[in-house]
């Protein structure tokens, strides 16, 4: 550091990172490779970031998600180093660490909108050993391909592989396990529309859930719950499901699953006309999914709040807003793949067909594009601004 070859950063966390030029880094390598010290340096790097996501892990659904997400996507590019690594010189006498890794990381890669990645990376993993031994580790990784591609929309590929995860946990009498992917083939069928069948897998998965008294499984199945019932069109019932799910979520410090209970109370007060309450609930939901990265909640709740501003008879500054909500998350969609689930397609169109003849074509594009153009940050505001 003396000498300016290493520089120091010091984080507001308190973090110390240390940056080096690419020329040094190359120098670096070279003499490592040339004294035999490479394939140590790599190992002993690739365990380090291997224990880090196992850290992670659990950390990344309770009270510190947010700061755990950011750790992660600090140290990304070192993990993805760390996996290449793992994947090509697995440890002798380890038992598969790239399984290991891709097993801590797929829920970060899910938050933060990394499908097509995570997908990639697990499908490698997967496919080096496609005989494996059925064990906790694969069965999780095979949940977690299955929900990667369900954000996708590639439904026939992540009902496969949520019934090969199935077929695992049930060989493996793992109920906990059961009951989440009873939970996650209940939220493929209810956004493909089959909200009969949505409702029967996730009561059945709420029903396990608390037999086991897994206060986190009965969590999500309430809210999971609440969505098959309020499309079914008992909306008392699904607002009842949604709270309840709510107050469990603050106790476990959950600020995804807040963030999800909330863009659900939100969209059913829309559907009431409950103006107030559906920007109340929409804007702390936009908020929680920033602070923990969520691009994909951050969209839904962009559109949410597009639709509000049009309801009744919008004045043309409430449709241009409107708009340009919807252009911001017509980028974010884009940036991670994520196309608009077949059971709220209609819905959207409808939104933005109103919009435009509102408008008018030039006005409408000009809005769109005004919004496209705006920051993360920005966007947030924007619809912050919406209460």
């Amino acid at each position: 550091m003396d000498k300016s070859l290493l520089r120091q950063q010091e984080l507001p966390d308190g973090d110390l990172r240390f940056h080096m030029l690419e020329t040094i880094r190359e120098f670096g390598m070279d003499t490592l490779g040339a004294e035999g010290e490479a394939a140590g340096v790599r190992e002993r790097h690739a365990w380090y970031f291997l224990e880090l996501a196992a850290e992670a892990g659990p950390q990344l659904r309770g009270a510190q998600q947010a700061q755990w997400m950011e750790r992660l996507e600090r140290d990304h590019d070192n993990i993805r180093s760390a996996l290449l690594w793992l994947s090509r010189e697995p440890a002798v006498g380890k038992e598969d660490p790239a399984l290991r890794l891709v097993e801590a990381l797929w829920w970060f890669w899910l938050v933060r909108g990394y499908w097509s990645e995570g997908r990639e990376q697990i499908a490698h993993v997967l496919a080096q050993n496609p005989d494996g031994k059925v064990t906790k580790a694969r069965a999780n990784v095979q949940n977690g391909a299955a929900c990667l591609a369900h954000c996708q929309g590639d439904y026939a590929a992540a009902r496969a592989l949520y019934e090969q995860a199935l077929e695992s946990m049930r060989g493996l009498n793992d109920e906990r396990g059961v009951a989440a992917l009873l939970g996650n083939l209940g939220i493929a069928a209810l956004e493909q529309g089959d909200y009969a069948a949505a409702r029967e897998l996730q009561a059945e998965a709420l029903e396990r859930c608390r037999t086991l008294g897994n206060t986190r499984g009965v969590a999500n199945a309430l809210n999971n719950l609440g969505m098959a019932v309020d499309l079914l069109g008992d909306h008392e019932a699904a607002w009842s499901l949604y709270e309840e799910g709510l107050v469990l979520k603050r106790e476990l410090g959950d600020r995804l699953g807040i963030a999800n209970a909330l863009y659900n109370l939100g969209r059913l007060a829309l559907r009431r006309e409950d103006t107030p309450t559906a920007a109340r609930l929409l804007t702390e939901g936009v908020r929680t999914y920033h602070e923990i990265g969520d691009r994909e909640g951050i969209s839904l709740s962009l559109l949410a709040l597009g639709r509000l501003l049009l309801l009744g008879r919008p004045d043309e500054a409430e449709t241009a807003r409107a708009v340009r909500l919807f252009g911001a998350a017509d980028v974010l969609r884009a940036e991670i793949g994520a196309p608009i689930p077949p059971n709220a397609l209609a819905e959207y169109e409808e939104s933005v067909q109103a919009a435009r003849s509102c408008l008018g074509e030039p006005r409408f594009s000009q809005e769109w594009a005004a919004g496209r153009a705006l920051s993360l940050e920005a966007t947030v505001e924007l619809a912050a601004g919406t209460l």
